[in-house]
């Protein structure tokens, strides 16, 4: 079965929307994407790249980064997901970031965690910070920022298709043979980023 986007082909492409933390940013529905946007305003600035609004739906906020090849994307519904979709067509989840809150008493705990490695939470809001929002901030910072390549790799007709990002050149060159190679950011003016050597 082959997972689409969700923009059909007669759907006309949309442009990306700057992120904006004012009333003007779309009204939200789920409790998890309003604490993102509160818990974004306070620590827009430990991003080392800004977060850009690209588009919402019911279920789905999705976002972008500037310069960031078309290819990848953000999404947030219940978990944070950076998903790769090639020609319109979904290839893979890089990562994703996800929590199942279960109430305790007056408290909260992700039920994805090891019985012995559960803490308590006393909120739902504290908890998605601790699980999603603060481990996505890392990734992006540690991992997506210093991507200079994403190797795409498979075939739809062959059943199987995933996706991996490379810091250096020689990993590129050394990894196994992929289907296609694109640059993670689309410029090269990003001086705020750091260059991986």
């Amino acid at each position: 079965m082959l997972l689409h986007s969700s923009r059909t082909p007669l759907e006309p492409k949309r442009k990306s929307r700057k992120f904006r933390c004012s009333s003007r940013f779309p009204k939200v529905r789920r409790p998890i994407q309003k604490a993102f946007l509160r818990w974004y305003q306070e620590n827009a600035t430990r991003f080392n790249v800004p977060l850009c609004f690209a588009r919402r739906t019911d279920r789905c906020l999705e976002f972008t980064f500037p310069s960031l090849h078309p290819f990848l994307s953000i999404t947030l519904t219940n978990e944070i997901g950076v998903h790769v979709t090639k020609r319109d067509v979904w290839w893979d989840t890089l990562i994703c970031f996800e929590v199942y809150p279960k109430r305790i008493g007056a408290e909260y705990q992700c039920g994805l965690c090891d019985l012995d490695a559960r803490k308590n939470f006393a909120t739902l809001d504290a908890l998605w910070r601790d699980h999603v929002f603060e481990p996505f901030l890392v990734w992006v910072n540690d991992t997506l920022v210093p991507a200079r390549w994403l190797s795409v790799y498979g075939f739809l007709d062959e059943g199987a298709t995933w996706t991996r990002l490379h810091a250096k050149e020689r990993d590129m060159l050394e990894s196994d043979s992929a289907t296609s190679v694109v640059p993670v950011w689309l410029t090269v003016e990003r001086e705020s980023i750091p260059e991986s050597v």
